[in-house]
């Protein structure tokens, strides 16, 4: 995957590699705006997300407050957890997390002397649905993924996704945001149906009492949007009676502000198939890969020559477009 060093936040510029664009240039570049965080329990550990979201210094002490989801924590948890920080594993105890009363809603975690660590901009404005949306999470070596999507329906506590997230992407806790900040995060984990999550508005009142000094910082004017683009692909042949299969790399020509952060394919022409199936690989900031699978009909007994099986394909690309200010 090639990396790219300038996007939104830079909070999310890591050393290894970036994947979404930054509002500011002259924010520090902070790989630990969202991290794995792991709960005990009585029957094991629950892990989840956890970003963070404001930052105060005194006295030479710098204090970050993530938030992640409060469903991690219960009694049983004795309210404890490990956040995994650049600089290495940090324990956090139970006088460092504050969750409501019923462990329901959002969970506020204390870190101090924390990395140098750029907090998202949040925004508690209401979010209606078709709202186009990223979620922040970590992939299974750790590096930063994102998934793109829709809001599908709306409610006072729950926002729900119009799709599935992906394992690997989508844990409770991860931030959910838009061009004007985070707005809400994941209450859901793969498996479970369309995603759904809980909107910061819903705990305002909750994170500003514990959160000192926090305001929202949403921006005036949208730093980036997200747009989704059709790409066609050469018709996929194959000959009567056989079968094809095989993987398929798409090089994309986007602009420099441009990056690819997911994509769906579909075929929408077939002739003389019976098979046709495209799922994707892999997403990379500048390129798909895709496998396909397609079967061409047997020709009847005693036919005349029968016709080259051929499928159409379509490949749609979301992207994150950074603008220009």
């Amino acid at each position: 995957m090639r990396c790219t060093r300038t996007g939104w936040p830079a909070a999310l510029a890591t050393a290894s590699c970036v994947l979404i664009p930054a509002t500011s240039a002259a924010m520090p570049e902070s790989p630990g705006t969202v991290v794995r965080i792991d709960v005990p329990h009585a029957t094991g550990t629950q892990t989840g997300m956890a970003f963070a979201v404001h930052a105060t210094d005194s006295g030479g002490r710098r204090t970050i407050y993530f938030l992640s989801t409060a469903s991690l924590f219960s009694i049983h948890s004795g309210d404890r957890a490990r956040l995994h920080l650049p600089d290495g594993a940090r324990d956090v105890l139970h006088t460092d997390i504050l969750t409501p009363p019923d462990h329901t809603g959002v969970a506020i975690i204390r870190v101090t002397d924390g990395a140098n660590i750029a907090p998202f901009d949040v925004t508690f404005a209401p979010v209606s649905a078709g709202q186009s949306f990223v979620l922040w999470g970590r992939d299974a070596s750790d590096g930063l993924c994102l998934r793109s999507g829709q809001i599908g329906a709306v409610s006072t506590r729950v926002l729900r996704a119009d799709r599935r997230m992906t394992a690997g992407c989508l844990e409770p806790g991860a931030p959910v945001g838009h061009e004007r900040g985070v707005f809400a995060l994941a209450t859901s984990t793969p498996g479970e149906g369309p995603a759904t999550f809980l909107p910061l508005a819903a705990a305002r009142s909750f994170i500003l009492r514990h959160v000192p000094g926090l305001e929202e910082r949403a921006v005036s004017t949208p730093q980036f949007q997200l747009t989704a683009r059709d790409v066609p692909l050469p018709a996929i042949e194959v000959a009567a009676g056989d079968r094809r299969e095989g993987l398929l790399r798409v090089p994309l020509r986007l602009e420099s502000s441009d990056v690819a952060i997911d994509a769906t394919a579909r075929v929408v022409e077939r002739r003389a198939v019976h098979l046709a199936d495209v799922q994707i690989v892999r997403v990379e900031d500048h390129a798909v890969t895709l496998r396909f699978s397609v079967g061409g009909d047997p020709p009847p007994t005693g036919s005349a020559p029968w016709p080259v099986g051929r499928a159409l394909v379509v490949l749609r690309v979301n992207l994150l477009s950074q603008l220009t200010p």
